[in-house]
């Protein structure tokens, strides 16, 4: 079906150009239900096979095909998507999207080797396409890849078979990485802005760097309460005054560390960490402080802190 709508799609466009002149008139007898008749085929739709630079692997293996036999294949994977042809072919046969591939799994049962009863072992409910091929005396390292029952590919199997054990692990290896590598992409395009600020703040609230300063500055504060509550400065003297302003600086920096917490932390996260319900609850007392002179119990709140 994807196959098709893109022809139909190639016919309009050259239909709109036939309309406006441009077409060659050879192209006017093209019809949507007689694509045979246009000379396109699925190759053509899909494209040239990628670049061998843009490819993460590109080698020769070999393929089990739809009458279950061996065929070599020029076999392409890149960033987005595992690319195949004929050898010596420019244009693709089949291309599989990373973002459909739900796994890959090696294949111990080859042709020639173990029993023809085995069944796949991979997460999925199609009974797998080695019961059917015939033992041949060629013998493959092979791996599976499973796609999406509802992508592209409609939920079908590729087989893959290697030479040597090593190229086998390379292939699934670095398959399975892109695959991961395709999702996380994905991921990203897909989140909102704020989704991404808040991946940001996380990673940053949850470092080492901003986790030891924090533990120092709470340090910092705990010997800076001790040292007013033992001095006991005079009201509006030069002690007391620089006490005030030491407390206006930790306000903001806690301040400024409350904000981070609650954006990369929001909303249960944040709420249901007792050490951070009581963050906000000291952050919010000290700053109506601020303006409010003896708020009772904010020395002891602030004290508290220290315990954590």
């Amino acid at each position: 079906p994807a196959v098709i709508a893109r022809s139909r799609t190639r016919v309009r466009r050259v239909r709109k150009k036939s309309a406006r002149g441009d077409a060659s008139p050879s192209m006017d007898f093209i019809s949507p239900d007689s694509i045979e008749t246009a000379r396109i085929d699925h190759q053509t739709l899909l494209g040239s096979m990628p670049d061998p630079e843009d490819c993460i692997l590109d080698q020769n293996i070999s393929k089990v095909n739809h009458i279950c036999e061996w065929t070599d294949h020029r076999v392409a994977l890149t960033k987005a998507s595992i690319n195949f042809s004929g050898v010596g072919e420019a244009n693709m046969r089949d291309t599989i999207p990373l973002l459909e591939i739900t796994s890959v799994n090696k294949r111990d049962f080859v042709p020639g080797m173990g029993s023809s009863e085995r069944i796949s072992a991979a997460p999925w409910s199609q009974v797998s396409v080695w019961n059917n091929i015939e033992s041949e005396p060629l013998v493959k390292f092979a791996f599976e890849v499973q796609t999406k029952e509802d992508g592209f590919n409609s939920g079908r199997s590729y087989y893959f078979g290697t030479d040597t054990e090593l190229d086998r692990d390379l292939w699934v290896n670095a398959t399975i990485k892109a695959v991961a590598e395709a999702n996380r992409r994905y991921e990203l395009e897909q989140n909102s802005r704020i989704t991404l600020l808040r991946i940001l703040c996380r990673r940053f609230y949850n470092s080492d760097f901003l986790q030891s300063f924090v533990a120092f500055l709470i340090f910092g504060n705990f010997v800076a309460n001790v040292a007013q509550s033992e001095l006991q400065p005079q009201p509006d003297s030069s002690e007391d005054d620089a006490f005030n302003n030491v407390d206006i600086f930790f306000t903001a920096i806690f301040a400024m560390e409350l904000c981070v917490n609650l954006v990369a932390n929001w909303f249960w996260p944040f709420f249901t960490d007792g050490w951070s319900c009581f963050d906000l609850l000291v952050v919010s007392v000290s700053l109506v402080s601020t303006g409010v002179n003896d708020v009772p119990g904010l020395s002891v709140l602030r004290l508290m802190r220290a315990f954590r």
